[in-house]
């Protein structure tokens, strides 16, 4: 989740009823998140906006919303080192995700552009029973970015 503060505040939210907004919040977690171009349109207006979301249930959610007037455009993954393997935190496009079942366990896979695979555990390929199940893909969204390139 993302932390924040009230001397963060910008008075500039005030103009927008049931707004706020920050100069700045604070992540707490070593968790990925997700940072998601989308196009908003109702009756009167359509806009490119940006969500940062830190949950893959979110994700999800949003994804099934494209009957509200949400169009996603591009989802990328900000995942900590300790996931990407840099030792540091990265942005990467996102391409799908799957989850993997192990004997004991399972696990979330990242799958990044160009084609590398992120694990969240060390349960890798290798050791995954069964055919690893997509619960999210970028091909799904590809309907809304060709309603934005009209």
């Amino acid at each position: 989740m993302f932390l924040t503060f009230e001397h963060a505040e910008s008075p500039v939210g005030a103009l927008m009823r049931g707004g706020h907004m920050w100069r700045y919040v604070e992540y707490l977690t070593e968790h990925p998140w997700f940072y998601v171009t989308l196009i908003e349109s109702d009756e009167d207006s359509v806009r490119q906006t940006v969500y940062l979301i830190p949950l893959l249930e979110d994700l999800l959610e949003l994804v099934q919303a494209d009957d509200q007037g949400l169009s996603i455009l591009h989802v990328f993954l900000v995942s900590p080192g300790s996931l990407n393997g840099s030792g540091s935190w990265k942005m990467d496009e996102l391409i799908e995700i799957k989850r993997a079942y192990g004997s004991e366990r399972q696990c979330l896979v990242y799958s990044v552009h160009p084609g590398v695979d992120y694990f969240e555990n060390d349960l890798d390929q290798d050791a995954s029973e069964e055919e690893p199940e997509v619960i999210f893909s970028l091909r799904s969204c590809d309907s809304a970015k060709q309603q934005a390139s009209v």
